[in-house]
């Protein structure tokens, strides 16, 4: 999970989940399962993501704990999780170092303000990101069993 990978997540699987809540024939239920699955979706993402940017979540993740990865000729910028989230492992953005920053109370390490306004802006994101992915997916696919939607027209 990254603020730039996240974003592209969100929208698949926003229209994921208006494909197969199209394919079940429950008019009634439409609008709930599209709730629940969205929720959960957040839930989720919130669950790794929040973590992760505060570096609660070990890292690096699986894929550099490969031996084959460090033969690539990759640049694998991000050893922390919160670099992780704002480099997505190929930006190479500075962060502040963690031991210079002050520790909260619940031994969470806090950030500048500027990075951590615009983190909690981006994690409010999340749930537009799935939203428009829904409507794309209404858009393509419909939003009845009936309806064909954009896809259907080819």
């Amino acid at each position: 999970m990254s603020f730039i990978l996240d974003v592209f997540l969100l929208l698949g699987i926003g229209m994921a989940i208006s494909w197969l809540v199209k394919r079940k024939r429950i008019n009634h239920l439409r609008k709930t399962l599209t709730l629940l699955f969205s929720v959960v979706t957040i839930a989720v993402f919130y669950t790794v993501a929040i973590p992760l940017y505060v570096n609660n979540i070990y890292f690096p993740p699986y894929w550099m704990m490969m031996k084959f990865v460090w033969s690539l000729p990759l640049p694998v910028f991000s050893f922390m999780g919160r670099d992780f989230m704002i480099n997505s492992g190929v930006l190479q953005i500075t962060t502040p170092n963690i031991m210079d920053l002050p520790a909260s109370l619940l031994g969470v390490f806090i950030t500048d303000p500027t990075s951590l306004g615009l983190a909690i802006v981006l994690f409010a994101l999340y749930p537009f990101w799935l939203y428009l992915g829904i409507l794309a997916g209404r858009f393509l696919f419909g939003s009845r069993p009936e309806e064909k939607g954009m896809l259907g027209a080819f």
